[in-house]
Order: C-alpha cells, then structure tokens, then sequence
C-alpha cells in the first residue's frame, strides 16, 4: 500500500469507529435533531463521516504549526469521542469545524434518545507535529 494513503485511511477507520451503531445518507438539512427521525439522524452522520474524511484529505504539512486536531463524536457522559488529525496547509479549518459541529450535534441526540451510556473516560488530544511530510501523533504521547 502506498504510504500516501495510509494516513486516508486511518482517519477513514476512526471515523467508522467513532459512531458505534449509527449508520447511513443525505446531510446539508439544518432541521434540528429533534424534529429528525433516527433513520434521517444515522444517515445524515455517515454523509458527515465522509464528507469529513474528504476535507481532512491527505493531512501534508511543511511546518509542525500546520498540524491541529479536531474533537469528534460526543460521549454520553461528555466530551469527545476521538481527535481528528489534519492539515491547516491542506483542510479549511472553518469548514470542516462546521461539519464537525453538526456531527457532534447528532452524535449527543443520538446519546440522550437512546439513553446511552460509556466509559465516561476523558479522550485528550494528541500532541501532534509535522512527521516526514505529514501532520500525525507525535510518538510517545
């Protein structure tokens, strides 16, 4: 597998995990999760998840101050599910903030709808840098 695509496909697999049972379409409606049926909710967050991946891209950096993370995903008890690495050089922060957004918005009325519950523990960020030519965790953190 070519190395360029590695890291796709980490943020790829992160994203799948990061929903647990909520699945499939559409997006771009901003009807407010309540008044949205779970079929509509679990469809518009898998649109998100790839519409997220595609912004995110392949997270290339020439300078460590390029790389950032992204909390993702809302845990029952609070706070985030995951952190997303990418690239300022590469992702436009505002946009893919405001896909995040609205996904995370969906993932906690999906929590409060279904009475769900987690672990409860903390998910910090990463320390990230710029790693021979692309934004990723920094070893040992």
């Amino acid at each position: 597998m070519k190395r360029a695509t590695m890291p796709l496909l980490a943020v790829m697999a992160a994203l799948s995990l990061v929903t647990c049972r909520y699945l499939p379409l559409g997006l771009g409606d901003d009807s407010s999760p309540a008044d949205m049926a779970d079929d509509e909710i679990t469809a518009e967050m898998t649109s998100l998840r790839g519409r997220i991946a595609t912004e995110i891209g392949d997270p290339v950096c020439t300078r460590p101050n390029q790389c950032r993370t992204i909390g993702m995903g809302a845990k029952p008890c609070g706070g985030v599910s995951q952190y997303l690495i990418y690239s300022t050089g590469v992702t436009d922060s505002v946009a893919l903030k405001n896909l995040v957004g609205r996904y995370n918005t969906l993932s906690r009325e999906m929590n409060d709808r279904h009475h769900l519950i987690s672990d409860c523990m903390v998910v910090l960020p990463p320390d990230v840098g710029c790693v021979d030519g692309r934004c990723g965790r920094i070893e040992g953190n």
